[in-house]
């Protein structure tokens, strides 16, 4: 179990997942320290004004003899994380990704801690799924983006160092997240940011389905991960249910009274992405509470209440 003398590292701590985790686990009394390779702009809004940071980049070995060595559990976050950024720029991708998470690794190989908790994603699967709901058994696909083989090969990294260095682990895959903090890049903010600021919100194409999972219910499968003695992965993060783009985008445009296009476009991916937490609930006891509506409420919420930080 946990304990409150126990500390968490989190890298990529200025990014979506990194401040929702801390601001969780500092409401619990924990110790957190954030890792990034600038200090995020919004930890007055997680109230984490207090938390101790640390400048590192880890692809910078010199930064990375900088990280505490007296931490419990460290979880990695730092990554290029959109996989059209990571396409684009290749030798960037691998090197923050790839090079960030062995240096990581080799460092707390000499510095051991209780368990390192890696975000895998979803996207790893193959496109089309051969079966739904997609299970960790599922085929991958290594081709179509650089995004997924940094992903894999980050995976296999982690489980090599327990197999060498017995550092233990857990491995989830996300689907697709969304959240308070989260880059506007992404679908959901993006919809979400049109309608508070334009009263208008466009879609692309409401064809897609995607199994959307709120951050708060991920920060919980990482906190049990904490928790647990169970280590390994891949697991898989879902709620088991698909929704189309055009019926977030409607559930968004009603909570804030905007109007709603939805255009005849092409769209990127499957037609139709639906996860099995199976595994999940077998290894951790975890299985999403929040609902899509209130997860989105909520969302929406943040981010009007934090439109200034964001925009």
């Amino acid at each position: 179990m946990i304990k409150l003398s126990h500390t968490f590292l989190i890298t990529g701590g200025a990014g979506f997942l990194g401040l929702n985790l801390a601001a969780s686990l500092t409401q619990r009394g924990h110790k957190v320290i954030l890792a990034d390779v600038v200090k995020p702009r919004l930890m007055k809004a997680f109230a984490l004004e207090d938390v101790d940071f640390v400048t590192c980049d880890l692809t910078n070995t010199n930064d990375v003899e900088k990280l505490p060595k007296n931490v419990s559990v460290v979880y990695h976050f730092a990554a290029l994380s959109s996989p059209a950024e990571c396409d684009q720029n290749c030798e960037q991708a691998f090197r923050i990704n790839v090079e960030g998470t062995y240096n990581l690794l080799k460092y707390y190989a000499k510095n051991p801690v209780d368990k390192i908790m890696f975000p895998s994603a979803a996207h790893l699967y193959s496109n089309p799924p051969l079966y739904l709901p997609l299970d960790e058994e599922h085929p991958i696909d290594l081709i179509s983006h650089v995004y997924n083989v940094t992903k894999k090969i980050c995976e296999d990294l982690i489980k090599a160092f327990y197999v060498n260095h017995k550092l233990k682990y857990n491995i989830f895959r996300l689907f697709n997240t969304y959240g308070p903090a989260q880059s506007t890049k992404f679908f959901v903010p993006s919809i979400i940011m049109q309608g508070i600021l334009y009263k208008k919100i466009e879609v692309m194409s409401g064809v897609p389905r995607r199994d959307f999972v709120y951050v708060g219910d991920v920060v919980d499968a990482f906190m049990r991960a904490a928790e647990s003695s169970y280590s390994g992965g891949p697991i898989n993060l879902s709620t088991g249910c698909d929704t189309s783009t055009g019926e977030v985008a409607k559930i968004v445009s009603e909570i804030l009274n905007a109007d709603l296009i939805i255009h005849n476009k092409g769209y990127f991916g499957p037609a139709l992405v639906r996860g099995s937490n199976r595994l999940a609930y077998e290894t951790l006891g975890w299985r999403p509470k929040t609902n899509l509506k209130d997860g989105l409420t909520k969302t929406v919420e943040w981010y009007k209440e934090h439109i200034d930080l964001v925009r």
